[in-house]
């Protein structure tokens, strides 16, 4: 579990680089929208922290869309705080 959380946050500071940006983008964006509906908190802000830094390339906006990230989004803006 620690190594899965470690692997999260790499990935978000590789993100973070221009020139990783598509390279990461153009084969993790579906398994990163996927940890959008994770049950963890901390693993979810790290998705979306990731697919944000992704998304600020074009080319990434469209991969994320296909890969379902407004359904995921909607979904987490919608649980009810009951």
């Amino acid at each position: 579990m620690e190594s899965r959380k470690n692997a999260e946050a790499t990935l978000f500071r590789l993100s973070l680089a221009d020139e990783n940006k598509i390279i990461i983008g153009s084969v993790m964006i579906p398994e990163i929208v996927d940890l959008l509906e994770h049950e963890y908190p901390r693993e979810k802000i790290y998705a979306a922290k990731t697919l944000f830094s992704l998304c600020l390339k074009h080319g990434n906006k469209g991969r994320a869309i296909r890969a379902t990230i407004v359904a995921a989004l909607v979904k987490i803006l919608s649980v009810d705080e009951a």
